[in-house]
């Protein structure tokens, strides 16, 4: 038990470091992100010493649950893939060029319709998409009409990881925490349509408390008039996202898994993409340029830490944390913990750990809902908690815009928590009026 908790430690710590003093490293050229070597590192140490046996280890990489890393990671590129080329091909720069244009010169409405356009997008592809796409557009605005780009910057950023809560799909957390409860679309979003909602609009007021002087200020700034590239696959891939969210949703009621959805639309739009490109005879390098703006680097991560918590689980680490956790009330055990850890691992690897733990309560489901509203949330305490966050100060820094970890922080302990607070209440409220969801599972899935 002794090493693997060494391991564990070591591999969260040195991940803490990598994402705050050099989260990408440059190799002839080619920039890598460095989150995902200690935990790497330390799968490959546990295999090796026979602390986590190497059967057991592919075994559960293959099994067919809801929780299968693979089949997670599987729905994450789908849908990710989709909201990439559409990115690509123009439409998120068009939205916020029309959201430029209806401000007129006014930061206070941009400011307004910015969140609500993030929220919106975010919700129907996910948080990391919605950042890195529309952080340079932010950017490059902001500089053209010489105003102060951070609260538009903090104010997307906190929209995207706030209503990335609605859907099931809006985060990988969501998608990870979910599957181990077998839970399907619909009763996720029974659940958390409401706390979200709170939550997004007690948000967005605490934003404009925060920068209601800078957004009192005019701008002067010509909105551009962003042209949409390649109308018929971008319409095609609207069309596939809008059925790809369909079947999605109704998945559960045909016990078919969400994953198989959005592999489809995945590969359906990747086909729609190379018979385009041969009746035009064109090159596809959309498929290149999608493809190569993926966070890959979200698998290593992903099958790394599942295997972490399997080592730890089966040392019965698991065990003593969660016996430890039930003693209090879960809802706020397990929320507010895993709110704070999500900003010392990351949330993702906080996520694969609780699901885990999650599963020694005898009645989970308050401390379930707890815990994705945290794996979301906690992402705006700090630029670290989520791998949205790491991108999006990648961004910043390749535009040489100075914006620290310690000022990052203080705008998210003046947002994070007072959201996640109405958001618990919310979930509170939800629990005394409703004490059942329909769908939520009677049987809980084995540990790892």
């Amino acid at each position: 038990m002794v090493a693997t908790c060494i391991i564990a430690c070591l591999a969260i710590l040195l991940t803490f470091l990598c994402l705050l003093l050099f989260p990408v490293i440059t190799i002839k050229g080619h920039q890598f992100s460095t989150f995902y070597f200690p935990s790497l590192l330390a799968l490959v140490l546990l295999l090796a010493s026979g602390l986590l046996p190497i059967q057991d280890y592919l075994s559960n990489l293959v099994k067919d649950t809801m929780m299968n890393p693979l089949e997670i990671l599987a729905l994450f590129f789908g849908t990710a893939f989709i909201s990439t080329v559409l990115d690509e091909l123009g439409f998120f720069s068009f939205l916020a060029s029309l959201a430029v244009k209806r401000a007129k010169n006014s930061q206070f409405a941009l400011f307004i319709i910015l969140y609500f356009l993030c929220a919106f997008l975010t919700m129907f592809t996910s948080n990391d998409i919605v950042i890195i796409s529309f952080t340079p557009f932010i950017l490059f605005f902001a500089k053209d009409a010489k105003i102060n780009p951070i609260p538009f910057l903090f104010c997307e950023f906190v929209a995207a990881n706030t209503w990335s809560m609605m859907f099931i799909f809006g985060n990988p957390t969501n998608v990870y925490l979910s599957s181990f409860f077998a839970l399907n679309f619909v009763s996720y979003f029974v659940r958390m349509w409401f706390p979200t909602l709170l939550a997004g609009l007690f948000s967005l007021g605490l934003l404009l408390l925060l920068f209601h002087k800078n957004l009192k200020e005019k701008m002067n700034v010509q909105a551009t008039e962003e042209k949409i590239q390649n109308p018929f696959i971008l319409y095609s891939a609207l069309g596939i996202l809008l059925l790809v969210t369909v079947f999605m949703a109704i998945s559960g009621f045909f016990h078919i898994p969400m994953w198989i959805f959005a592999l489809i639309g995945a590969v359906l739009l990747m086909l729609l993409i190379l018979a385009y490109s041969l009746f035009s005879k064109e090159k596809p390098v959309l498929l290149w340029k999608a493809g190569k703006r993926l966070p890959f680097s979200l698998a290593p991560f992903l099958l790394s830490m599942f295997g972490i918590v399997m080592a730890l689980s089966k040392e019965g680490v698991s065990a003593e944390i969660g016996n430890f956790l039930s003693q209090f009330n879960p809802m706020w055990s397990y929320g507010l913990s895993s709110f704070f850890l999500a900003n010392l691992m990351n949330n993702l690897p906080m996520s694969i750990f609780y699901a885990d733990l999650l599963s020694f309560l005898p009645s989970s489901e308050s401390a379930l809902f707890a815990t994705i509203i945290s794996s979301n949330l906690g992402a705006i305490l700090t630029p670290i908690g989520a791998l949205a966050g790491i991108m999006w100060m990648r961004i910043l820094k390749e535009h040489d815009l100075k914006f620290s970890f310690g000022k990052f922080t203080l705008y998210g302990l003046a947002v994070s928590i007072p959201t996640l607070l109405v958001a618990f209440a919310a979930l509170l409220l939800e629990f005394t009026l409703f004490p059942s969801l329909v769908g939520f599972p009677a049987v809980y899935l084995p540990h790892l």
